[in-house]
């Protein structure tokens, strides 16, 4: 008897140490993913502002409206530049964030994509539209894309949130994942409010 109660204890103890274990796993991919992307949307909106883009583009707008604009806008395109490459490595796991991160996170990069586009298009332009019209459709593409840029990186990165308990681990075996909104309710830190 003392033996079958042994082999059963060992057995739920290793099965436990072994969910435990690809818990962790996925707990650890989880995060690099969301740290990953929050860091490249972070670091896109820096570099378009950096750059002065937006206000360069107000200005040439301006301008054109008075009529006064000088020839060339001076801008250029590299098409050979990898603009998203953290978004092309984790593409295929974004599912793995949960909650609506995949899709807030697809929904800009989409709009940041058709900004890129457009931007292409009005350096060497080959569309039948004005100059003027390509601007104001470049700026009404980065003002959405811009909208939920902090709420978007700041949801991201709290899903490194420290468990606080094995409950996490218990809705992961259940297929589950504990959001970061499930997260704030519980322990009242109100992290991925608006998840």
């Amino acid at each position: 008897m003392a033996a079958i109660l042994g082999a059963v204890g060992g057995a739920v103890f290793t099965g436990g140490a072994n969910v435990y274990l690809e818990w962790r796993k996925a707990r650890r991919e989880l995060i690099g993913i969301g740290s990953a992307i929050a860091g490249e949307i972070s670091a896109i909106m820096q570099g378009l502002n950096i750059r002065n883009y937006q206000p360069r583009l107000r200005e040439r707008l301006r301008d054109l409206k008075a009529d006064s604009a000088p020839g060339s806008h001076g801008f250029s395109f590299n098409e050979n530049t990898e603009t998203n490459p953290i978004w092309t490595a984790y593409i295929d796991r974004i599912g793995l964030l949960g909650g609506r991160l995949p899709q807030r996170v697809t929904h800009f990069y989409n709009l940041y994509q058709s900004a890129i586009i457009e931007f292409q298009d009005f350096c060497k332009p080959t569309l039948p539209v004005t100059e003027g019209e390509q601007i104001e459709r470049i700026l009404a593409i980065w003002q959405e894309a811009g909208r939920d840029v902090q709420p978007l990186v700041r949801d991201l990165l709290s899903l490194s949130y420290p468990a606080k308990n094995i409950c996490d681990a218990r809705l992961w075996l259940q297929g589950h994942r504990m959001t970061p909104a499930m997260a704030g309710w519980r322990h009242g830190s109100g992290l991925g409010r608006g998840e």
